[in-house]
């Protein structure tokens, strides 16, 4: 069997590594074939009942910890570039409020379909309460520059809500006598509050800042002495294994640590290299993050073929069908959609991230921690079941409804705001809706401004970076400066933006131009004309004039 395994997954990965471009024409996603391909190597090969698993499951729970914290270190690394805080907001909504509502209705629906008695209810609610933030790639974050809305949104949310499902699945646990609570449950003992819920989200966020901005200033220090850093790959496990290591030490959230650790630990693409100790000047943040995609690939292929193989060891029924539906269609929306006014979000914004709560590896993490805590019988075999049956369904749905709908989405936000929800949205909050599309009517007098002197200072760059202590400049800079003058109205109208070229570029890029906000961040570190400043990582000297 395993020989059969092997060459089938060596199949699957060379076909689809070939077929990238064939693919895209499609509309699913990776993760939908990784599925159908597991699904058919199970018939092939058959899988193990869910009573059989004791032996592998200490295996897999290590496996799948072990893939997570991967996956959620890339994740951070590729939000280092700091959100804005509607963003953050809508975030740490769905996976704090938002979740405790879809928790108490998933269990609901968990006891109205499945008959499971409710701390079995709650604990296959818990352990679907997470989203994936690696699969379906279409919804998450591309790049450090990615300033898509929904996609920075779903991803900020699956790294966080990891971490947030913990105390729900170990209060679960410990009502079915599987986890100790404490003298008079979680209401009466400070044991549940203190040791599962505030010290591993608090302390694992802290633990984990604290970690990435000390390694960050190590790996600074390391450059400054002539370091090169060649060894990417090692600098990512290593972080990985030793945030995992003092989670475990300090019995914090392992997830919330090592995500925090990777939003800090590496210079943002908007800062210079200089005010960095040079990191970015050694390309180390692009290459991090480039193993951590790659990374998550793999995590993403290996998950999902293991899970269509172990769709052969539960017996698929009706009642378990009804209840994922129920998950999918009527409690996430609605628990997310109560949680998101007031956040600055569009409305089509809000209803895309009502729809792709997709379930995935950190619900399989669960699962497993479920039954190495002991979770057996006819209740482990009904949670697992729903569990697999549920992760399974949420793939197809979302990974064959991601293309069309975020085709369709990149239509709409390239026409003019329209319903009387979203001038107001843009009024309150500009930098937060529409993917980070402001209303360039209002501000284009500032961004001809910040152009101006952007080409101005281009243009002294070009003339005077070669020499720091060249003389002054001659005539032929002066036509020059009229010729970058005469570009300013072209670039500004670039960077206010044709609504039908904006759409095109989105269909071939599908990513945000954040000219506006690098040049506000270069603004913040040249500082006024005259003084020493940096802008482009080029250092400008106060007796060189640029215009």
């Amino acid at each position: 069997m395993g020989t059969l395994l092997l060459l089938l997954t060596g199949a699957v990965l060379l076909a689809l590594a070939v077929s990238h471009r064939w693919r895209r024409r499609l509309p699913l996603t990776a993760a939908v074939v990784y599925l159908v391909a597991g699904w058919l190597a199970g018939l092939l090969v058959g899988a193990l009942p869910v009573g059989d698993w004791k032996v592998a499951v200490p295996a897999l729970h290590l496996a799948t910890e072990f893939a997570l914290l991967m996956s959620l270190f890339g994740i951070g690394l590729r939000l280092r570039r700091r959100l804005d805080r509607g963003s953050w907001r809508a975030a740490a909504r769905m996976a704090g409020p938002g979740m405790v509502l879809a928790i108490l209705a998933g269990g609901i629906a968990a006891t109205q379909w499945l008959g499971l008695p409710w701390p079995a209810a709650l604990l296959l609610a818990a352990i679907l309460a997470p989203t994936d933030p690696v699969l379906a790639s279409e919804v998450q974050m591309r790049s450090d520059t990615d300033g898509d809305a929904v996609r920075r949104v779903l991803t900020a949310e699956g790294a966080l809500n990891d971490a947030t499902a913990f105390p729900a699945v170990m209060l679960a646990l410990g009502w079915l006598g599987l986890h100790a609570l404490g003298v008079g449950g979680p209401a009466g003992s400070p044991r549940w509050w203190l040791q599962d819920l505030l010290w591993p989200i608090v302390g694992g966020g802290l633990l984990g800042l604290g970690l990435g901005r000390l390694l960050g200033a190590w790996l600074r220090w390391c450059v400054g002495r002539g370091e090169l850093l060649a060894r990417d790959e090692l600098l990512f496990v290593g972080t990985v294994a030793l945030a995992s290591g003092l989670a475990r030490a300090t019995e914090a959230s392992a997830f919330l640590l090592v995500f925090c650790a990777g939003l800090v630990l590496l210079p943002s693409s908007s800062r210079s290299p200089d005010t960095e100790g040079d990191l970015a000047s050694l390309s180390l943040p692009d290459r991090i993050d480039g193993f951590g995609s790659r990374v998550e690939r793999l995590v993403e292929a290996a998950s999902v073929l293991a899970l269509g193989l172990a769709l052969h060891s539960v017996r698929i029924s009706a009642a378990m069908l009804g209840f994922a539906l129920t998950l999918l269609l009527l409690v996430r929306p609605l628990s997310v959609r109560l949680v998101l006014p007031g956040t600055g979000l569009l409305r089509r914004q809000r209803r895309l991230l009502a729809w792709f709560g997709i379930r995935g590896l950190g619900s399989l993490f669960y699962l497993c921690h479920a039954l190495q805590a002991g979770l057996v019988g006819a209740v482990a075999e009904g949670v697992a079941g729903a569990t697999l049956v549920s992760i399974a369904l949420s793939i197809l749905l979302h990974g064959v409804s991601v293309t069309p709908l975020m085709t369709a989405y990149r239509h709409q936000r390239a026409r003019p705001p329209r319903g009387p929800d979203e001038p107001s949205a843009r009024a309150a909050a500009p930098e937060q809706v529409d993917d980070g599309q402001q209303d360039h009517r209002a501000q284009q007098g500032h961004q001809q401004r910040a152009h101006a002197e952007d080409a101005l200072v281009d243009r002294g760059n070009a003339q005077d970076g070669r020499d720091e202590d060249a003389g002054d400049r001659g005539p032929d800079d002066a036509h020059d400066h009229v010729q970058q003058e005469a570009l300013l109205p072209v670039r500004a109208h670039q960077q206010a933006g044709d609504p039908a070229d904006q759409a095109a570029h989105d269909e071939q890029h599908d990513e945000i131009d954040h000219e506006e906000a690098s040049y506000t961040a270069r603004r913040g570190q040249a500082g006024p004309c005259g003084k020493r400043c940096a802008i482009e990582g080029v250092a400008l000297s106060p007796d060189r004039r640029v215009a």
